[in-house]
């Protein structure tokens, strides 16, 4: 299968978070839950996503220049937290401007910030400076919606009037111990709040969840980078929002960033191999979905199936 897009996840600047098992033991040997985002590696490439590591190095255009997406997870100096321990929370100059640069040519950034964010000696703040979004320094409390009686887990609420939909499938998701968001221009047609705090946290309704739109790319800025880790992202819908962030940011074909109407898909080969493959597996189906192995063959719904899968990856680009 042609995967989705290729995925960078940054460990090489003091990163708190590995996807290496192996690294995550040695960071916390206690709970390497706690330090790891294994799963939500496993659960990117389940879903079509190509994942490296960058372990060691520099951001540059030669660095990213095989990649569609790029993952900053939150880093930090070592008296606050235990990392990596390759590079430097601090990204260089020339590195911001090599992201910056990435993402206006059509790269996705997902940066995961989090709670009291100027302690920690990273560029996170900087980074997403860069494409309009300010990281706050806030812990979120809310005494009413929050996760498992903890009022430091909240529950965030979606933003009614959201331009962008990176909220398909889910219904609830758990931020721990996040801090929140704003808008350095907020009449910027390119920046929606996603997610914001509930009316009765502290502070209310703050953004914890930002997009941006930069040249041809997308950037995401998440208040909080626990909900991805071994031990959070099973909770709720953490794990779906995961890989809606990663669908969202992908970059989209130049058939994508042209005007195309919805009628246009019509006219392709693959939309008529999806419509008759669903026409002819739904004559097979009884009203529960299922199908009678009595009355009718299973290999040949399943054919269709595999027709249906190749016909919507074929479609993917033009979306």
């Amino acid at each position: 299968m042609t995967n989705i897009a290729r995925v960078l996840v940054d460990e090489a600047h003091s990163q708190a978070w590995t996807t290496r098992p192996e690294l995550a033991l040695k960071m916390n040997p206690q709970n390497p839950k706690d330090a790891s985002f294994a799963m939500a590696r496993a659960r990117a490439e389940s879903h079509g996503f190509a994942v490296d590591v960058l372990e060691s190095g520099f951001f540059s255009a030669e660095t990213l220049a095989e990649y569609d997406i790029v993952v900053v997870p939150h880093a930090a100096l070592p008296e606050w937290e235990a990392t990596t321990g390759v590079g430097s929370p601090t990204l260089t100059s020339a590195e911001l401007q090599s992201l910056e640069d990435f993402v206006r040519a059509g790269g996705g950034l997902i940066v995961l910030a989090e709670t009291e964010q100027p302690k920690y000696g990273n560029s996170h703040a900087e980074l997403a400076a860069r494409f309009g979004i300010q990281i706050l320094n806030h812990t979120v409390q809310d005494a009413e919606n929050h996760f498992k009686e903890v009022a430091t887990w909240i529950k965030p609420v979606a933003r009614t009037n959201a331009r962008f939909n990176l909220l398909a499938g889910v219904s609830e998701v758990c931020l721990y111990r996040a801090g929140s968001l704003t808008a350095l221009e907020e009449s910027s047609d390119n920046i929606d709040t996603v997610l914001v705090t509930s009316s009765s946290a502290l502070p209310a309704e703050a953004p914890v969840l930002m997009v941006s739109q930069a040249g041809r790319g997308r950037v995401v800025v998440l208040a909080d980078s626990d909900i991805f880790g071994d031990d959070s992202i099973q909770d709720l819908d953490n794990q779906k929002l995961w890989l809606n962030l990663l669908t969202w940011a992908a970059p989209r074909s130049e058939v994508a960033d042209t005007d195309v109407v919805e009628n246009d898909m019509t006219s392709l080969p693959a939309w008529a191999h999806l419509t008759a493959a669903i026409t002819e597996l739904r004559a097979m189906q009884s009203k529960d979905g299922s199908i009678d192995s009595s009355a009718h063959s299973l290999d040949k719904a399943a054919e269709l199936v595999i027709t249906m899968k190749a016909a919507i990856q074929d479609l993917i680009p033009h979306f």
